[in-house]
């Protein structure tokens, strides 16, 4: 579980079994590799993060404001579902297991900023 700079829950979440609490991490990529879904409750970069790894994701217990308005959004677009009990959690994380990770978005090309950067000048200058 990835705690952040919050103290008190990663002692509380230290404290249950099978559950590994972590702090402030920089190595996001490989925390991603090594999981099998993603469980975030703001939005953002977490998930957009795990959607371009081709990790599935899912909203739960969402921050008031823009953690609602980010998992309401991502549940419309069939992204990520937002269960809202414990036993909707539990079925979603087990179905959102076992599809497994979809491919990886590509890359970007070599020179896709050039062309776009491009396109934007011709735009400016009509």
């Amino acid at each position: 579980m990835l705690c952040g700079r919050n103290a008190r829950l990663r002692r509380k979440a230290a404290g249950l079994p099978g559950v590994v609490a972590l702090g402030w991490r920089d190595d996001m990529p490989q925390l991603m590799a090594a999981a099998e879904v993603l469980v975030h409750n703001a939005g953002g970069l977490s998930p957009t993060e795990a959607l371009v790894a081709g990790l599935p994701a899912v909203s739960y217990q969402v921050l008031a404001g823009h953690g609602r308005q980010n998992a309401a959004t991502l549940a419309r677009a069939g992204l990520v579902p937002w269960p809202r009990t414990p036993g909707e959690l539990a079925e979603t994380l087990r179905q959102q297991a076992s599809r497994g990770r979809t491919p990886p978005l590509p890359a970007a090309s070599p020179g896709t900023a050039e062309v776009i950067e491009t396109l934007a000048l011709r735009g400016r200058t009509g």
